[in-house]
């Protein structure tokens, strides 16, 4: 059983409770300075006793999610074990998922950033301008300066939102090139692993081509 924090006039239960009915109410992370804004005490090390003391409370009575650590808040997320029947209710009903094209910028640009466009492109080996475009809109990165060469090309790099929309506590948690198969595998926008795989991919005909 994780510790359960003690400190001196905390009601830790109700802090459970608080952050339980915060989490429950937001399709976002939710931050530390979010949490105290609505709560009005704590500190992050309560917080996180508390979201610890939370999952254990729902591993031992069996439910069907957790909380998880996300672009630097807390979110709920269902257990994968019951994510094909979540995508069963909601075949056919995504509007806004994203394409093969803007998910291999946005991972291109996660692990390069700073990144410019010519050097996407160099990459992908396509105009990227309208990819870009739409990533911007979505919130999935952002411009972050111009790099000191001829031009001044724009610099992009990932945002909060591209953490949340796969799923990451931060950067850290894009997996490495040992966490990579060898053959490229379909992506979908809800699988960070099949993102990371065409990467990988892409990377590796990349450097075959220099």
């Amino acid at each position: 059983m994780p510790p359960v924090n003690e400190r001196l006039g905390i009601d830790f239960n109700h802090v459970k409770c608080v952050i339980e009915a915060l989490l429950i109410t937001t399709d976002n992370s939710l931050t530390v300075r979010q949490i105290y804004s609505a709560l009005g005490y704590g500190s992050p090390e309560i917080y996180d006793d508390a979201v610890k003391q939370l999952n254990f409370d729902y591993h031992q009575s069996g439910r069907s999610f957790e909380i998880q650590k996300i672009a630097g808040g807390y979110q709920i997320f269902t257990l994968p074990r019951f994510s094909r029947y979540v995508e069963n209710l909601w075949a056919g009903k995504r509007h806004s998922g994203l394409s093969r094209g803007a998910l291999e910028t946005a991972a291109i640009t996660a692990y390069r950033q700073p990144v410019t466009r010519l050097e996407i492109e160099e990459i992908r080996g396509v105009n990227c301008d309208s990819v870009l475009q739409s990533l911007l809109d979505k919130g999935l990165i952002k411009v972050t300066g111009r790099k000191k060469a001829p031009g001044r090309p724009i610099l992009y790099s990932t945002t909060n939102e591209f953490l949340r929309y796969f799923g990451m506590d931060n950067l850290k948690d894009l997996p490495g090139e040992r966490d990579f198969p060898q053959s490229p595998e379909l992506i979908t926008e809800t699988d960070m692993n099949l993102l990371s795989r065409q990467v990988n991919v892409i990377a590796s005909e990349s450097k075959q081509s220099d």
